[in-house]
């Protein structure tokens, strides 16, 4: 009868090594296959650094440690060759790349449009904004697939109008959300 109970044993043992080995790569916030301007979310900031250096220049942009949304950092270009594109933002988090926002050369309405038709063509999907009593001064169309949220936004400034397109890494963001709330003063 002993024998059995560690039979039992094994076998449990043994399925939750397994069952913690399949999830190792979630926890790590495991880069994704995807390709997005060169990029992939995910990614490892050594790594992403190593392949960019001497293609783009960068540069760290400050940070507030009340409103942290990861490392942040300015990249002159995509590494794929992407056209229409003037910068990008990219973000890390627990050393892995969690957000891309590509920044258009061109803001047209007829770019904004084109873009969501690409994005929902890629992913399947359909775009959904807020109706027009909640945004006036800007359009957002906004996308989940289940490893990225997608979000598209054309916004009107006093400085002039943007369009750029935000991807970020579904279990990366969510544990950088709830990192804020464990952090944020009462």
């Amino acid at each position: 009868m002993r024998a059995g109970y560690t039979l039992i044993l094994l076998v449990v043992l043994a399925a939750l090594s397994v069952s913690c080995s399949k999830k190792e790569p979630e926890r790590e916030g495991g880069k994704q296959t995807e390709s997005l301007y060169g990029f992939s979310l995910g990614e490892p900031r050594d790594e992403l650094f190593a392949r960019a250096k001497g293609k783009v220049s960068w540069n760290r942009l400050p940070g507030n440690k009340w409103d942290y949304r990861g490392e942040l950092f300015r990249f002159s270009g995509p590494l794929d060759g992407t056209e229409d594109i003037g910068s990008l933002r990219l973000a890390f988090f627990e050393d892995r790349l969690f957000e891309i926002v590509a920044y258009y050369t061109d803001t047209s309405r007829t770019m904004l449009h084109r873009l969501k038709r690409e994005i929902e063509g890629r992913y399947g999907g359909t775009m959904v904004a807020p109706d027009g009593t909640v945004e006036m001064a800007y359009k957002t169309y906004r996308l989940s697939t289940p490893d990225k949220t997608i979000t598209l936004r054309r916004i009107t400034k006093h400085t002039g109008i943007e369009l750029y397109v935000q991807y970020m890494h579904s279990e990366l963001h969510s544990r950088l959300i709830q990192r804020k709330l464990e952090v944020q003063p009462e």
